[in-house]
């Protein structure tokens, strides 16, 4: 635990932290226009960003972000008009049901586990904030964009066993998209399949 606590202070103290948020934050007010939404989404923001510094640098998903940024979601994802209070509850038990049941199938399957159970928390987190409709679009955001990166990788000759890729960061990635864009992209993908 005490471990947990010096990489989230080590990510807090970055300028990198604070330059990533702003920024969102100020995309966010772009995109939903109003302070409360504004405001919401840039907590989220906060805690998205330091979730993947964290995991870049550690590989490890803390709790006390996770936690609470579920807790937030639970909360301000209703208050905000993001989510219903159903909605957010909803979305995090699937999100944590779908990866909780991929983490112990794989490990029945193959012996070790296909993800990390931080990334079950992040994705219970994540659907508090979009509901259980965002999960799929957050899934394929952060499966294309993890396959992007892990080809450009292999392609410069960047992969081994000893450097694993990160799944947090491309989550975290999905969610932002799905809490802004969740709609138009959910009505983009509908048009491109008919």
């Amino acid at each position: 635990m005490l471990t947990e606590y010096t990489h989230l202070r080590s990510a807090i103290t970055r300028p990198a932290t604070w330059l990533l948020t702003t920024g969102l934050g100020a995309w966010a007010w772009l995109v939903l226009g109003t302070p409360m939404l504004t405001a919401a989404a840039g907590v989220l923001a906060l805690w998205l960003t330091l979730l993947a510094i964290i995991d870049l640098k550690t590989m490890t998903l803390p709790d006390i972000l996770t936690y609470s940024g579920l807790v937030l979601g639970l909360v301000l994802a209703p208050l905000t008009g993001l989510s219903s209070w159903l909605g957010s509850l909803v979305g995090a038990a699937v999100g944590f049901l779908l990866f909780a049941t991929l983490f112990f199938a794989t490990i029945k399957l193959s012996g070790k586990p296909g993800l990390g159970f931080g990334d079950v928390k992040l994705l219970a987190m994540l659907g508090a904030w979009v509901e259980a409709m965002g999960i799929p679009l957050i899934l394929l955001i952060a499966a294309l964009t993890a396959a992007l990166v892990l080809g450009a990788r292999t392609l410069f000759g960047h992969t081994s066993r000893k450097h694993p890729l990160p799944f947090g960061p491309f989550l975290a990635l999905g969610g932002w998209l799905a809490l802004l864009y969740g709609d138009p992209l959910w009505q983009s993908l509908h048009n491109m399949l008919n």
